[in-house]
Formats: C-alpha cells, structure tokens, sequence
C-alpha cells in the first residue's frame, strides 16, 4: 500500500470518528437545505431546472466544509503527536499532504452525495410533482463540476 493511500485511509478513519467533523457535515447538509429550500421558493412560476438550483445552494458551503475538515484533521495529528513521528517515517512530505488533501476531498464527495440525496428524497415525499420530469441523471453535471 502507497503511503498516499494509507495516509487517506487514515485521514477518513479520523475523520469519521471526530465529533467536530459531525457538526460540521451536520451544519453543511442544513445549511445546503436552507438554501436549496429559499431556491426552489424564489424560482417557483420559472422554468428552472432543479439540476441547476441544488448545485447552486451547495456551492457557497463546500469551501466551509473543507476548510473546517481540513483544520480538524491537522490539529487533531499535532494534538496527538503523531504529526513530528509519521515525518519522521521515510515518506515524502508530499505524500503525506497528498493523502490528507484526499482523504477530505472523500468526504466532501460523500457529505455532496449525501446532500443530494437527502434532497431528492425529501423533494420526492414532500412534493412528489416537482420531481416528475427531472431525472437523476440530469444532476451528474453538478456532481462533475462541483
């Protein structure tokens, strides 16, 4: 296994378990709905696609996500000390960066996914008629770019 790719297992595993990477997906996926609830009531009566309102309400909170991901992975490794031990293994600081940076890139594909989801299961209990003619292949765009 590459250091990279243990690096970014061992990045998720933390970030998993780490009780301020629950309030901050917790405040990433309500602060998503808000905005993508105030979206679909500002372009009601328009011929919007809602492919286009969702990845809009996620946009302005992935840098959040990321920034405060970011922060509690690197203080939570010198809080512990395992920061100045895994630099002095015989890895390059750059695949060490390199597997952290992955690792809170997979969660902020997961806390996306997720975002999704939530909101096209809510949108398809709470107002099936609004999801009639919208496919889900139609978001895969937004996914892409976001």
């Amino acid at each position: 296994m590459s250091p990279v790719t243990a690096t970014a297992r061992r990045t998720l595993s933390r970030l998993r378990t780490q009780f301020s990477t629950a309030l901050v997906l917790a405040g990433f996926l309500s602060a998503t709905a808000v905005a993508f609830a105030f979206r679909l009531d500002g372009a009601e009566g328009t011929r919007q696609a809602l492919s286009t309102l969702w990845p809009t309400s996620a946009v302005p909170f992935l840098p959040v996500l990321a920034a405060f991901a970011a922060m509690g992975v690197w203080s939570e490794e010198r809080r512990s000390r395992r920061l100045d031990l895994l630099l002095s293994v015989a890895v390059c600081e750059r695949d060490y960066v390199i597997g952290k940076a992955l690792g809170v890139w997979f969660l902020l594909l997961a806390a996306t996914f997720l975002s999704l989801l939530s909101s096209v299961v809510l949108l398809a209990f709470l107002a099936p008629s609004a999801l009639a003619d919208v496919k889900l292949l139609s978001f895969a765009p937004a996914l892409a770019v976001l």
